[in-house]
């Protein structure tokens, strides 16, 4: 009996047992798992809810390899971005290169929902993409020599692309610390907000892109990094993104900040992620505490000190850090 014989039920049944990876892996099987899996995980497991980026620009990816009318207009992007690069920059501008980085830019900028919801029509038009979508891709390549000709030829830096985001968003992502200091130093609006990140420095914050956040902090000595009266993006602040995500070298950049004043809901959400793990007796720890402390957070150290159980010390602590 081959794997089409198989009835639908009971390859879900299989499903329900196993994780994602393991699913996107059964979709490789045939074309038929492949319908079955897509379907379970669009619909049937509510998979938006577990799917990740990386995940979604995954599943993105493979639909998009298995069109041919999407193969042609990727193809096709490819070579308007070969004919452009110069250097070591032509290497990058392959087929399987560009398509990944449609994928990833679709999902971090357009969202995993928005993608999940258009995944069948997700790139159309690819192929008659204009001047404007091809810098925002070189971007997302890290394409620098494609990006300074764009500019040159009258490009706007703060073009945003409507799929694809603004070159500094893509900057963001990859940490590509050249690329945006060319942009900041063309006018990049290192304080625009877009995307599903809500701005470069939220994406760069979640990302880890710890070079990136430097240049956008020097930028601009008064981007937000903390807005707990007024949340956006995916986690309400670039604070709020590297905290989820575990970056606590750029936590502790954002509360290093003299602009910067934390409150107890942000410290509580460093904790809940354990972003900060807070040791009294780590000198990285005790310069973190003195930071606060000199801003008169007093409750902020002791939420922290509570945090490991040494609140009836917080006196002690507090004065032999500053």
């Amino acid at each position: 009996m081959g794997f089409d014989n198989l009835c639908a039920d009971v390859i879900i049944l299989v499903f329900d047992y196993v994780d994602l990876n393991n699913i996107f892996s059964m979709r490789r099987v045939c074309r038929y798992f492949n319908n079955v899996a897509t379907d379970y995980l669009l619909r049937r497991r509510s998979g938006r809810d577990y799917m990740n980026d990386q995940l979604v620009s995954r599943l993105t990816f493979e639909e998009l390899a298995c069109n041919k009318t999407s193969n042609d207009d990727v193809s096709q992007v490819a070579f308007r971005l070969a004919s452009l690069a110069t250097g070591a920059d032509n290497t990058k501008c392959n087929v399987e290169s560009c398509r990944k980085a449609i994928c990833v830019a679709l999902t971090v900028y357009r969202g995993r929902r928005w993608v999940l919801d258009n995944l069948k029509c997700i790139a159309d038009g690819v192929g008659a993409w204009k001047a404007d979508a091809i810098m925002v891709l070189a971007s997302w390549l890290g394409l620098e020599s494609v990006v300074r000709k764009s500019l040159a030829d009258g490009m706007q830096v703060n073009m945003s692309h409507d799929r694809l985001g603004s070159a500094l968003y893509a900057a963001a992502f990859n940490d590509d610390e050249s690329l945006a200091r060319l942009l900041i130093a063309k006018g990049a609006d290192v304080r625009k907000i877009e995307g599903s990140y809500g701005d470069a420095l939220q994406l760069a914050a979640y990302k880890g892109s710890e070079k990136v956040v430097r240049l956008l902090l020097a930028a601009d000595a008064d981007i937000r990094i903390s807005s707990p009266s007024a949340a956006y993006g995916l986690y309400g602040s670039p604070l709020g993104a590297a905290a989820a995500a575990g970056h606590e070298t750029i936590v502790q950049l954002f509360l290093q900040r003299k602009s910067t004043n934390p409150n107890e809901e942000v410290v509580r959400l460093l904790l809940r992620h354990r972003a900060v793990q807070f040791d009294p007796e780590c000198q990285t720890s005790r310069k973190l505490l003195a930071n606060i402390a000199k801003h008169g957070n007093l409750r902020i150290v002791q939420l922290l000190l509570d945090s490991i159980g040494k609140d009836k010390d917080g006196p002690r602590l507090i004065t032999s850090c500053l």
